[in-house]
Protein backbone atom coordinates (compact mmCIF):
# COMPACT_ATOMS: atom_id res chain seq x y z
CA UNK A 1 0.00 0.00 0.00
CA UNK A 2 1.51 3.43 -0.66
CA UNK A 3 2.06 6.04 1.72
CA UNK A 4 -1.33 8.58 0.55
CA UNK A 5 -3.47 5.26 0.05
CA UNK A 6 -2.52 4.27 3.88
CA UNK A 7 -2.70 8.21 4.93
CA UNK A 8 -5.85 8.37 3.18
CA UNK A 9 -7.20 5.10 5.08
CA UNK A 10 -6.35 6.50 8.47
CA UNK A 11 -8.23 9.89 7.48
CA UNK A 12 -11.32 8.45 6.58
CA UNK A 13 -10.96 5.78 9.87
CA UNK A 14 -10.87 8.81 11.85
CA UNK A 15 -13.24 10.90 10.06
CA UNK A 16 -16.03 7.42 10.25
CA UNK A 17 -14.73 7.09 14.09
CA UNK A 18 -16.12 10.70 15.40
CA UNK A 19 -19.17 10.37 13.50
CA UNK A 20 -19.57 7.23 15.30
CA UNK A 21 -18.87 8.42 18.77
CA UNK A 22 -20.50 11.51 17.78
CA UNK A 23 -23.87 9.77 17.23
CA UNK A 24 -22.99 7.21 20.25
CA UNK A 25 -22.82 10.65 22.50
CA UNK A 26 -25.65 12.78 20.68
CA UNK A 27 -28.68 9.45 20.96
CA UNK A 28 -27.68 8.48 24.76
CA UNK A 29 -27.74 12.81 25.42
CA UNK A 30 -30.89 13.29 23.82
CA UNK A 31 -33.24 10.59 25.90
CA UNK A 32 -31.66 11.22 29.05
CA UNK A 33 -34.28 13.61 31.04
CA UNK A 34 -32.45 15.86 33.17
CA UNK A 35 -30.05 18.63 32.42
CA UNK A 36 -26.98 18.50 30.60
CA UNK A 37 -26.33 22.15 30.86
CA UNK A 38 -26.58 25.19 32.31
CA UNK A 39 -29.46 27.24 29.85
CA UNK A 40 -30.98 24.02 28.62
CA UNK A 41 -33.58 24.52 31.19
CA UNK A 42 -34.86 28.19 30.88
CA UNK A 43 -34.97 28.03 26.38
CA UNK A 44 -37.10 24.31 27.58
CA UNK A 45 -38.98 26.79 29.84
CA UNK A 46 -39.18 29.73 27.29
CA UNK A 47 -40.16 27.37 24.46
CA UNK A 48 -42.98 25.76 26.22
CA UNK A 49 -44.41 28.68 27.82
CA UNK A 50 -44.36 30.48 24.17
CA UNK A 51 -45.98 27.66 22.09
CA UNK A 52 -48.45 28.13 25.21
CA UNK A 53 -49.11 31.76 24.82
CA UNK A 54 -47.28 32.87 27.63
CA UNK A 55 -45.54 36.48 27.78
CA UNK A 56 -41.46 35.57 28.17
CA UNK A 57 -39.82 38.51 27.37
CA UNK A 58 -41.18 40.12 30.77
CA UNK A 59 -39.81 42.92 33.67
CA UNK A 60 -37.34 40.67 35.55
CA UNK A 61 -37.23 43.16 38.50
CA UNK A 62 -40.76 40.82 39.22
CA UNK A 63 -41.11 37.33 39.46
CA UNK A 64 -40.54 35.37 37.45
CA UNK A 65 -36.62 37.07 37.47
CA UNK A 66 -36.04 34.94 33.73
CA UNK A 67 -33.88 36.80 31.11
CA UNK A 68 -35.09 35.29 27.32
CA UNK A 69 -31.86 36.19 25.19
CA UNK A 70 -32.83 34.49 22.66
CA UNK A 71 -35.44 35.05 19.00
CA UNK A 72 -38.46 32.81 18.42
CA UNK A 73 -37.38 30.13 16.33
CA UNK A 74 -35.65 27.66 17.78
CA UNK A 75 -38.18 28.36 21.03
CA UNK A 76 -41.35 27.74 18.62
CA UNK A 77 -39.82 24.52 16.84
CA UNK A 78 -38.58 22.85 20.10
CA UNK A 79 -41.78 24.20 21.99
CA UNK A 80 -44.29 22.00 19.51
CA UNK A 81 -41.81 18.98 19.74
CA UNK A 82 -41.74 18.79 23.49
CA UNK A 83 -45.49 20.34 24.10
CA UNK A 84 -47.76 19.21 25.88
CA UNK A 85 -45.30 16.86 28.28
CA UNK A 86 -41.96 18.64 28.69
CA UNK A 87 -39.15 16.55 27.72
CA UNK A 88 -35.89 17.87 26.54
CA UNK A 89 -36.03 14.91 23.70
CA UNK A 90 -37.48 17.03 21.30
CA UNK A 91 -35.07 19.73 21.58
CA UNK A 92 -32.16 18.27 21.78
CA UNK A 93 -33.04 15.93 18.65
CA UNK A 94 -33.35 18.99 16.65
CA UNK A 95 -29.65 20.34 17.38
CA UNK A 96 -28.57 16.79 16.80
CA UNK A 97 -30.00 16.58 13.43
CA UNK A 98 -28.91 20.45 12.66
CA UNK A 99 -25.70 19.17 13.96
CA UNK A 100 -25.60 16.37 11.11
CA UNK A 101 -26.72 18.90 8.60
CA UNK A 102 -23.99 20.86 9.29
CA UNK A 103 -21.73 18.36 8.74
CA UNK A 104 -23.53 16.85 5.67
CA UNK A 105 -23.21 20.53 3.85
CA UNK A 106 -19.17 21.08 4.47
CA UNK A 107 -18.77 17.58 3.11
CA UNK A 108 -21.30 18.61 -0.15
CA UNK A 109 -19.40 21.50 -0.50
CA UNK A 110 -15.64 20.23 -0.34
CA UNK A 111 -16.70 17.62 -2.94
CA UNK A 112 -18.36 19.82 -5.25
CA UNK A 113 -15.12 22.06 -4.87
CA UNK A 114 -12.15 19.51 -6.08
CA UNK A 115 -13.94 16.49 -7.03
CA UNK A 116 -12.39 14.14 -4.49
CA UNK A 117 -13.46 12.32 -1.68
CA UNK A 118 -10.12 12.94 0.29
CA UNK A 119 -10.78 16.90 1.29
CA UNK A 120 -14.55 16.29 1.59
CA UNK A 121 -13.84 13.71 4.36
CA UNK A 122 -11.02 15.73 5.69
CA UNK A 123 -13.72 18.72 5.44
CA UNK A 124 -16.52 16.80 7.26
CA UNK A 125 -14.32 14.94 9.70
CA UNK A 126 -12.93 18.58 10.94
CA UNK A 127 -16.54 18.94 11.98
CA UNK A 128 -17.72 15.98 13.31
CA UNK A 129 -14.40 15.40 15.08
CA UNK A 130 -14.28 18.19 16.60
CA UNK A 131 -14.99 17.84 20.95
CA UNK A 132 -16.63 21.17 21.02
CA UNK A 133 -19.12 19.63 18.27
CA UNK A 134 -19.29 16.92 20.31
CA UNK A 135 -20.07 18.61 23.55
CA UNK A 136 -23.10 21.18 22.31
CA UNK A 137 -24.36 19.03 19.22
CA UNK A 138 -26.66 17.30 21.88
CA UNK A 139 -27.94 20.03 23.58
CA UNK A 140 -31.27 21.75 23.31
CA UNK A 141 -29.55 25.26 22.60
CA UNK A 142 -29.80 27.47 19.73
CA UNK A 143 -26.66 27.01 18.04
CA UNK A 144 -26.72 24.32 15.83
CA UNK A 145 -29.69 25.25 14.29
CA UNK A 146 -29.16 28.80 13.56
CA UNK A 147 -25.69 27.80 12.15
CA UNK A 148 -27.29 25.11 9.66
CA UNK A 149 -29.52 27.85 8.46
CA UNK A 150 -26.61 30.42 7.90
CA UNK A 151 -24.42 27.82 6.16
CA UNK A 152 -27.15 26.52 3.90
CA UNK A 153 -27.80 30.09 2.64
CA UNK A 154 -23.84 30.68 2.32
CA UNK A 155 -23.50 27.50 0.17
CA UNK A 156 -26.90 28.01 -1.86
CA UNK A 157 -25.53 31.23 -2.93
CA UNK A 158 -21.85 30.48 -3.24
CA UNK A 159 -20.92 28.86 -6.88
CA UNK A 160 -17.27 30.36 -7.24
CA UNK A 161 -15.34 27.23 -6.21
CA UNK A 162 -15.67 25.00 -8.96
CA UNK A 163 -12.22 24.12 -9.93
CA UNK A 164 -12.92 24.81 -13.12
CA UNK A 165 -15.25 28.00 -13.30
CA UNK A 166 -14.80 31.73 -12.47
CA UNK A 167 -17.05 33.22 -10.41
CA UNK A 168 -20.62 32.74 -10.95
CA UNK A 169 -23.98 35.30 -10.86
CA UNK A 170 -26.56 33.52 -8.32
CA UNK A 171 -29.94 33.94 -9.65
CA UNK A 172 -32.38 35.96 -7.65
CA UNK A 173 -34.52 32.36 -6.61
CA UNK A 174 -31.42 31.75 -4.86
CA UNK A 175 -30.58 34.67 -3.34
CA UNK A 176 -34.37 34.89 -2.30
CA UNK A 177 -34.04 32.24 -0.46
CA UNK A 178 -30.80 32.86 0.96
CA UNK A 179 -32.46 36.15 2.27
CA UNK A 180 -34.97 34.14 4.05
CA UNK A 181 -32.30 31.24 5.60
CA UNK A 182 -29.96 34.12 6.94
CA UNK A 183 -33.40 35.94 8.64
CA UNK A 184 -34.48 32.80 10.11
CA UNK A 185 -30.58 31.79 11.42
CA UNK A 186 -31.16 35.55 13.06
CA UNK A 187 -34.05 34.79 14.48
CA UNK A 188 -32.98 31.67 15.76
CA UNK A 189 -29.78 33.72 17.54
CA UNK A 190 -28.94 37.18 16.90
CA UNK A 191 -25.36 36.77 16.44
CA UNK A 192 -25.19 34.37 13.43
CA UNK A 193 -24.18 38.11 10.98
CA UNK A 194 -21.14 36.31 9.18
CA UNK A 195 -23.17 34.68 6.24
CA UNK A 196 -25.89 37.39 5.51
CA UNK A 197 -22.62 39.69 5.81
CA UNK A 198 -20.38 37.77 3.90
CA UNK A 199 -22.65 37.76 0.99
CA UNK A 200 -23.67 41.15 0.57
CA UNK A 201 -19.79 42.13 0.35
CA UNK A 202 -19.45 39.05 -1.74
CA UNK A 203 -22.03 40.93 -4.43
CA UNK A 204 -20.45 44.19 -3.32
CA UNK A 205 -16.88 43.09 -4.81
CA UNK A 206 -18.67 41.82 -8.31
CA UNK A 207 -20.27 45.71 -8.02
CA UNK A 208 -23.50 43.64 -8.24
CA UNK A 209 -26.40 45.64 -7.29
CA UNK A 210 -28.18 43.11 -6.14
CA UNK A 211 -26.02 43.37 -2.82
CA UNK A 212 -28.48 46.31 -1.45
CA UNK A 213 -31.75 44.13 -2.09
CA UNK A 214 -30.55 41.31 -0.69
CA UNK A 215 -29.35 43.20 2.76
CA UNK A 216 -32.25 45.15 2.63
CA UNK A 217 -34.51 42.12 2.89
CA UNK A 218 -32.87 40.26 6.00
CA UNK A 219 -33.00 43.91 7.06
CA UNK A 220 -36.86 43.81 6.41
CA UNK A 221 -38.15 40.37 7.48
CA UNK A 222 -35.58 40.38 10.87
CA UNK A 223 -36.25 44.07 11.85
CA UNK A 224 -40.38 43.73 11.37
CA UNK A 225 -40.24 40.76 13.33
CA UNK A 226 -38.02 42.42 15.88
CA UNK A 227 -40.35 45.49 15.76
CA UNK A 228 -43.45 43.63 16.04
CA UNK A 229 -41.88 41.40 19.46
CA UNK A 230 -40.59 44.63 20.50
CA UNK A 231 -44.08 46.10 20.72
CA UNK A 232 -46.21 42.99 21.34
CA UNK A 233 -44.31 43.66 24.66
CA UNK A 234 -43.88 46.85 25.56
CA UNK A 235 -40.15 46.81 24.76
CA UNK A 236 -38.93 44.22 26.90
CA UNK A 237 -38.15 42.47 23.95
CA UNK A 238 -34.99 44.25 22.82
CA UNK A 239 -34.19 44.32 26.36
CA UNK A 240 -34.42 40.95 26.63
CA UNK A 241 -32.69 40.10 23.31
CA UNK A 242 -30.69 42.92 21.74
CA UNK A 243 -29.87 44.24 25.03
CA UNK A 244 -29.04 41.25 27.00
CA UNK A 245 -25.97 39.60 26.13
CA UNK A 246 -24.47 43.29 26.01
CA UNK A 247 -24.95 43.14 29.68
CA UNK A 248 -22.25 40.89 30.21
CA UNK A 249 -18.60 41.88 30.76
CA UNK A 250 -16.40 41.98 28.03
CA UNK A 251 -12.38 40.89 29.20
CA UNK A 252 -9.50 40.61 26.76
CA UNK A 253 -7.90 37.86 28.62
CA UNK A 254 -10.74 35.93 28.23
CA UNK A 255 -11.22 36.31 25.00
CA UNK A 256 -7.14 34.55 24.67
CA UNK A 257 -7.30 32.30 26.55
CA UNK A 258 -10.69 31.13 24.56
CA UNK A 259 -8.66 31.64 21.53
CA UNK A 260 -5.98 29.65 22.56
CA UNK A 261 -8.27 26.66 23.62
CA UNK A 262 -9.06 26.93 20.03
CA UNK A 263 -5.64 26.94 18.28
CA UNK A 264 -4.78 24.11 20.55
CA UNK A 265 -6.59 21.48 19.21
CA UNK A 266 -6.96 23.31 15.46
CA UNK A 267 -3.46 24.46 14.59
CA UNK A 268 -2.68 23.05 11.12
CA UNK A 269 -6.65 23.21 9.92
CA UNK A 270 -6.10 27.51 11.62
CA UNK A 271 -2.85 27.73 9.10
CA UNK A 272 -4.56 26.21 6.14
CA UNK A 273 -7.43 28.76 6.66
CA UNK A 274 -5.08 31.56 6.77
CA UNK A 275 -3.22 30.70 4.09
CA UNK A 276 -6.65 30.13 2.19
CA UNK A 277 -7.76 34.13 3.21
CA UNK A 278 -4.00 34.72 1.51
CA UNK A 279 -4.57 32.86 -1.38
CA UNK A 280 -8.16 34.94 -1.70
CA UNK A 281 -6.42 38.08 -1.20
CA UNK A 282 -3.58 37.69 -3.24
CA UNK A 283 -5.74 36.74 -6.49
CA UNK A 284 -8.36 39.42 -5.70
CA UNK A 285 -10.88 36.72 -6.48
CA UNK A 286 -14.05 37.65 -4.16
CA UNK A 287 -15.25 34.18 -3.79
CA UNK A 288 -17.89 33.88 -0.74
CA UNK A 289 -16.44 31.08 0.71
CA UNK A 290 -13.00 33.56 0.65
CA UNK A 291 -15.23 36.46 2.30
CA UNK A 292 -17.08 34.19 4.60
CA UNK A 293 -13.83 32.31 6.48
CA UNK A 294 -12.12 35.46 7.72
CA UNK A 295 -15.25 36.57 8.99
CA UNK A 296 -16.32 33.47 10.81
CA UNK A 297 -12.59 33.28 12.75
CA UNK A 298 -13.27 37.21 13.76
CA UNK A 299 -16.14 35.36 15.73
CA UNK A 300 -13.70 33.98 18.02
CA UNK A 301 -12.80 37.57 19.79
CA UNK A 302 -16.33 37.73 20.63
CA UNK A 303 -15.29 34.83 23.23
CA UNK A 304 -14.27 37.29 25.66
CA UNK A 305 -17.95 37.71 26.83
CA UNK A 306 -17.66 36.38 30.41
CA UNK A 307 -20.59 34.05 29.75
CA UNK A 308 -18.73 32.25 26.79
CA UNK A 309 -18.81 28.75 26.11
CA UNK A 310 -17.74 26.20 23.43
CA UNK A 311 -20.67 27.99 21.12
CA UNK A 312 -18.54 30.32 20.56
CA UNK A 313 -16.10 27.94 19.00
CA UNK A 314 -18.69 26.10 16.46
CA UNK A 315 -18.80 29.01 13.36
CA UNK A 316 -14.83 29.06 13.65
CA UNK A 317 -14.95 25.48 13.10
CA UNK A 318 -17.15 25.52 10.31
CA UNK A 319 -14.95 28.12 8.72
CA UNK A 320 -12.27 26.04 9.12
CA UNK A 321 -13.79 23.03 7.53
CA UNK A 322 -14.50 25.12 4.34
CA UNK A 323 -11.08 26.75 3.95
CA UNK A 324 -10.34 22.53 3.67
CA UNK A 325 -10.84 22.71 -0.54
CA UNK A 326 -9.15 25.68 -1.31
CA UNK A 327 -5.98 24.96 0.39
CA UNK A 328 -6.79 20.91 -1.09
CA UNK A 329 -6.89 22.55 -4.10
CA UNK A 330 -3.34 24.76 -4.43
CA UNK A 331 -1.25 22.11 -2.58
CA UNK A 332 -2.07 18.98 -3.55
CA UNK A 333 -1.43 19.09 -7.27
CA UNK A 334 2.68 19.73 -5.71
CA UNK A 335 2.99 17.87 -2.49
CA UNK A 336 -0.21 15.42 -2.48
CA UNK A 337 1.21 13.56 -0.05
CA UNK A 338 2.29 15.65 2.33
CA UNK A 339 -1.33 17.30 2.41
CA UNK A 340 -2.69 13.97 3.31
CA UNK A 341 -0.66 13.13 6.00
CA UNK A 342 -1.16 16.91 7.57
CA UNK A 343 -4.75 16.30 7.36
CA UNK A 344 -4.62 12.84 9.31
CA UNK A 345 -2.39 14.44 11.95
CA UNK A 346 -5.01 17.47 12.05
CA UNK A 347 -7.68 14.69 12.49
CA UNK A 348 -5.78 13.10 14.70
CA UNK A 349 -5.57 16.53 17.23
CA UNK A 350 -9.17 16.08 17.69
CA UNK A 351 -9.19 12.40 19.28
CA UNK A 352 -11.84 12.61 22.18
CA UNK A 353 -13.15 9.36 23.46
CA UNK A 354 -16.55 8.99 25.94
CA UNK A 355 -16.68 10.34 29.13
CA UNK A 356 -12.96 9.87 29.07
CA UNK A 357 -9.99 12.27 26.71
CA UNK A 358 -10.40 15.33 26.00
CA UNK A 359 -14.62 15.29 26.05
CA UNK A 360 -14.35 17.64 28.99
CA UNK A 361 -12.13 20.29 27.10
CA UNK A 362 -12.24 22.89 28.47
CA UNK A 363 -13.32 21.72 32.25
CA UNK A 364 -16.62 21.94 33.44
CA UNK A 365 -20.17 20.30 34.89
CA UNK A 366 -21.39 17.69 32.34
CA UNK A 367 -19.81 19.14 29.66
CA UNK A 368 -18.81 16.03 27.16
CA UNK A 369 -20.36 14.03 29.50
CA UNK A 370 -22.22 11.12 28.48
CA UNK A 371 -25.22 10.13 31.08
CA UNK A 372 -24.68 6.61 32.98
CA UNK A 373 -26.97 5.05 35.39
CA UNK A 374 -25.80 6.45 38.29
CA UNK A 375 -26.92 10.22 36.49
CA UNK A 376 -30.27 8.88 36.39
CA UNK A 377 -30.72 8.08 39.80
CA UNK A 378 -29.27 11.19 40.99
CA UNK A 379 -31.63 13.16 38.56
CA UNK A 380 -34.49 11.40 39.77
CA UNK A 381 -34.02 12.11 43.55
CA UNK A 382 -33.90 15.71 42.44
CA UNK A 383 -36.64 15.50 40.70
CA UNK A 384 -38.20 14.31 43.89
CA UNK A 385 -37.40 16.94 45.90
CA UNK A 386 -38.38 19.62 43.05
CA UNK A 387 -41.81 17.91 43.01
CA UNK A 388 -42.37 17.83 46.76
CA UNK A 389 -41.65 22.14 47.02
CA UNK A 390 -44.43 22.36 44.77
CA UNK A 391 -44.87 25.86 43.40
CA UNK A 392 -43.03 27.22 45.45
CA UNK A 393 -39.38 25.27 44.52
CA UNK A 394 -36.15 27.52 43.69
CA UNK A 395 -34.62 26.23 41.66
CA UNK A 396 -31.16 26.99 39.91
CA UNK A 397 -30.95 24.13 37.07
CA UNK A 398 -34.87 24.92 35.51
CA UNK A 399 -34.93 21.97 33.84
CA UNK A 400 -36.09 20.14 37.29
CA UNK A 401 -38.78 22.93 37.82
CA UNK A 402 -40.31 22.52 33.99
CA UNK A 403 -39.87 18.94 34.31
CA UNK A 404 -41.92 18.78 37.40
CA UNK A 405 -44.85 21.49 36.67
CA UNK A 406 -43.02 24.07 39.15
CA UNK A 407 -42.31 27.80 37.95
CA UNK A 408 -38.96 28.47 36.77
CA UNK A 409 -38.77 31.92 39.20
CA UNK A 410 -34.85 33.02 38.68
CA UNK A 411 -31.76 33.01 36.21
CA UNK A 412 -28.77 33.77 38.28
CA UNK A 413 -26.60 34.07 35.77
CA UNK A 414 -27.90 36.71 33.75
CA UNK A 415 -29.33 38.32 36.96
CA UNK A 416 -25.77 39.50 37.90
CA UNK A 417 -25.03 40.51 34.72
CA UNK A 418 -28.20 43.22 34.81
CA UNK A 419 -27.51 43.92 38.42
CA UNK A 420 -23.86 44.96 37.30
CA UNK A 421 -25.87 47.29 34.41
CA UNK A 422 -27.80 48.72 37.31
CA UNK A 423 -31.42 47.34 35.30
CA UNK A 424 -32.09 44.69 38.49
CA UNK A 425 -31.02 44.76 42.47
CA UNK A 426 -31.60 41.72 44.14
CA UNK A 427 -33.55 43.28 46.64
CA UNK A 428 -36.58 41.27 46.22
CA UNK A 429 -35.24 37.89 45.63
CA UNK A 430 -33.33 38.58 49.09
CA UNK A 431 -36.57 39.23 51.03
CA UNK A 432 -38.49 36.43 49.59
CA UNK A 433 -35.48 34.43 50.97
CA UNK A 434 -35.62 35.81 54.50
CA UNK A 435 -39.64 35.62 54.63
CA UNK A 436 -39.19 31.79 54.04
CA UNK A 437 -40.95 31.95 50.59
CA UNK A 438 -39.34 29.14 49.23
CA UNK A 439 -40.26 26.03 50.77
CA UNK A 440 -37.28 24.43 49.06
CA UNK A 441 -33.81 25.70 47.45
CA UNK A 442 -32.41 23.80 45.27
CA UNK A 443 -28.74 25.12 43.83
CA UNK A 444 -25.81 23.65 41.58
CA UNK A 445 -23.60 26.38 41.08
CA UNK A 446 -23.90 28.82 43.73
CA UNK A 447 -24.73 31.89 41.03
CA UNK A 448 -27.20 33.72 43.59
CA UNK A 449 -26.08 37.57 44.38
CA UNK A 450 -23.87 37.49 46.95
CA UNK A 451 -26.50 38.96 49.26
CA UNK A 452 -29.28 36.52 48.54
CA UNK A 453 -26.79 33.84 49.15
CA UNK A 454 -25.78 34.98 52.17
CA UNK A 455 -29.37 35.33 53.45
CA UNK A 456 -30.17 31.58 52.13
CA UNK A 457 -27.29 30.02 54.18
CA UNK A 458 -28.50 32.31 57.37
CA UNK A 459 -32.48 31.42 56.83
CA UNK A 460 -32.38 28.00 55.57
CA UNK A 461 -29.98 24.75 56.55
CA UNK A 462 -28.80 22.26 53.76
CA UNK A 463 -30.43 19.22 54.32
CA UNK A 464 -29.23 17.31 51.37
CA UNK A 465 -26.36 17.51 48.75
CA UNK A 466 -26.21 15.08 45.91
CA UNK A 467 -23.33 14.76 43.15
CA UNK A 468 -24.00 13.22 40.02
CA UNK A 469 -20.69 11.38 37.84
CA UNK A 470 -21.30 13.94 35.12
CA UNK A 471 -19.91 16.33 37.37
CA UNK A 472 -23.39 18.39 38.21
CA UNK A 473 -23.79 18.90 42.23
CA UNK A 474 -27.12 19.58 43.97
CA UNK A 475 -27.50 21.21 47.44
CA UNK A 476 -30.58 21.16 48.66
CA UNK A 477 -31.71 23.79 51.25
CA UNK A 478 -34.97 24.57 53.36
CA UNK A 479 -36.07 26.58 55.98
CA UNK A 480 -34.83 26.96 59.46
CA UNK A 481 -37.32 26.57 61.96
CA UNK A 482 -37.47 29.77 63.93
Amino acid sequence: MRPRQLLGLCLAALAAFYLIELLYHGVLSAVYPYDLNYGEGYILNDALRLVRGEPIWTDITQFPMVRSAYPPLYLLITGLSSWPSPSFLGPRLVSLVAALAVGAMLVWHARRATYGWMPAIAAGGLWVGSTFVYQWAPLARVDMLGLALSLAALLLVERGDLPRDSVVRPTVASLTIAALLCSLALLTKQTFLAAPLAITISLALRRDYRALWFAAAVAVIVGGVTFALNAATAGQYAQHVIFGNAANPYRLDRTVEMTALFLRINPIATFAAVWAIVLYLSSMRPSLVGVYVPLALATLLTAGNVSSDVNYFLEPTVALALAVPIVWRAASGSHPTLVYGLAAVQLALLIHLPNGLMTQYPPGPAKGSTAVEEDVRIGERVEAIVRSGGQNALVELAGFAVLTGAPVWIQPVDLLAEQRRGRWTPDLLTASIAEHRWSVVVLSHKFLPPESLATLEREYQQTDGLSSPNGFSYFVYRPRVR
